[in-house]
Parts: C-alpha cells; structure tokens; sequence
C-alpha cells in the first residue's frame, strides 16, 4: 500500500478581501477558514494523473468527478463528505482500464483562530475514508491548518498532518503511516483572479503483520509542486485550473474544478 500526499512551497494566488468563497481547492493544502454558519459549499473537479516511470508501463487517472462538500453547522464549525470516481488505465494488455468509486470519507473542521481584526487563521480538520470499491483499506487524518495575512496582498499558509491507512484480514494486517507538510504564500492582484503554486511532501512507512510476524518497511518519501489559477465568476462561484508534477518520480497532474457556496447567511 503506497500513500499518496505532498509538500508545498511555492504558491502564487491572486484572491481578494472581497471574496465570499474559500475552497480548498484545487490546492492540496487546505484553507485555516471553515464555510458560514447554515451555508452548504460543494467542491468538485476534473482531475488527471500521467505516471511515467516506466516507459513501458505508463499510467494514467482520471478523477471523474472528486468532490467535497461542506456544511457550516456551527460558527467556526463545519461537517465535511469527500467522494471520488477514478478511471484507472495502464498499457498493460491484462485488464488495461479499471474503474472504481474511492475514499467515500466524512470528517469536520474547527477554526482554533480567527478574529476579524486578526491577520492570523488556525483550524484542525479530521477525517475518516471508511470506503472504497474493492478495497479493504481504511484511512483516518488529521491536518492542522495556519495562515497570516501580511496585508491585503500577501499572505502565507502551512498545513501538517498525518494519515494512516489499514486493512486486515484474518491473521494478515497492514498499516501505512504517513507525515506530510506544505507550505504556501498567496499574493492578491485583482477581486477576480488568483494565481497559485505549491510545494508539498510527504514521509511515510508502512507495517505487514502475518500472524505473529512484524515486517516494517524503510521510510519513503516524495515531494512535489502545483502551480495554477482561480476565477471568481460570482461572489459564491469560483472555477480554477492547477496542474503540478512529483520532483522525485516522473508523475504529472492537472485538475480543473467548479466551486459553489449556497445558502449562506452572513454572522
């Protein structure tokens, strides 16, 4: 079992006091804000994966769609789903195209900071996949989230969390845990347009059991980058563009995702 997460340093993201939406899309760092009280927000995208390292075995993903959707049910308290419908294809002649409903998940996130005259955000999300298609495999997560603004132009972001993902079946268990951290810096330009980029990674290992036997892996870890731009087409609608590639394998991605904020109810 191979978790896949990241690291996160370059991000370049054009986003505007005036906006009413924050998603954590299409970055993989997630926002320090949760949505409004009573408000319902749905995040969903496109999205593609190219692994290229080996030649004769490319492979490819399709994210048809992912989605989060998020519900504000306190003030600084919000219920999160996720879902995803994953197209798996290899130029492997056996069983070339797979598809496979994932990481059906429900969590929650909690501000721990956020004043309105403050220039610092902080919340913590948790999360629980507890299904996906043919797979015995489990996860559970934990993300702590800060930002700072420096003023209306320039902010930065860090996320730190862990994962860890099992499965068992009668006298053979596996457990895979993982510790990732990104880091993010935004810079507003217009109340429209958000450029973004990002550098992620992750360092993880993972543990076979087979009846009295403990097998433990060595530590692995990657790393990559994201660069992309949002738009604001309404004060609770945005669509954004990203794609990235891993600096130590030769993986590429790309994602293209619509956003929506209903109902929402000002504090």
């Amino acid at each position: 079992m191979k978790n896949l997460t990241a690291i996160t340093l370059l991000l370049l993201a054009f986003n505007s006091t005036s906006q009413t939406i924050s998603t954590e899309a299409p970055s993989i760092s997630a926002s320090a804000t949760t949505v409004p009280k009573n408000s319902f927000q749905i995040e969903s995208a496109l999205t593609f994966g190219l692994n290229n390292e080996f030649s004769l075995n490319k492979s490819y993903t399709f994210g048809a769609p992912t989605a989060l959707f998020r519900f504000g049910l306190f003030e600084r308290f919000e219920l999160r789903a996720t879902g995803t419908f994953n197209i798996f294809h290899t130029n492997l002649f056996l069983n070339p195209t797979r598809y496979k409903v994932r990481d059906i998940g429900i969590g929650a996130k909690y501000e721990i900071l956020n004043k309105p005259e403050g220039k610092t955000q902080m919340a913590v999300i948790a999360q629980f996949n507890f299904w996906s298609q043919n797979d015995m495999s489990k996860a559970g997560s934990f993300i702590y989230a800060l930002n700072h603004n420096f003023n209306d132009k320039h902010s930065l972001g860090f996320n730190a969390g862990t994962r860890i993902d099992w499965w068992s079946i009668t006298s053979l268990s596996s457990v895979t845990t993982s510790f990732n951290s990104s880091l993010i810096y935004n810079f507003c330009a217009t109340d429209k347009i958000t450029l973004f980029g990002e550098f992620y990674g992750v360092v993880s290992q993972g543990v076979l059991k087979i009846e009295d036997e403990e097998y433990k892996s060595g530590f692995q870890d990657s790393y990559g980058a994201d660069l992309g731009i949002l738009y604001l087409l309404r004060d609770n609608i945005q669509i954004d563009y990203a794609m990235g590639m891993s600096l130590d394998t030769k993986q590429f991605n790309a994602s293209l995702g619509f956003n929506i904020l209903l109902n929402s109810k000002k504090k």
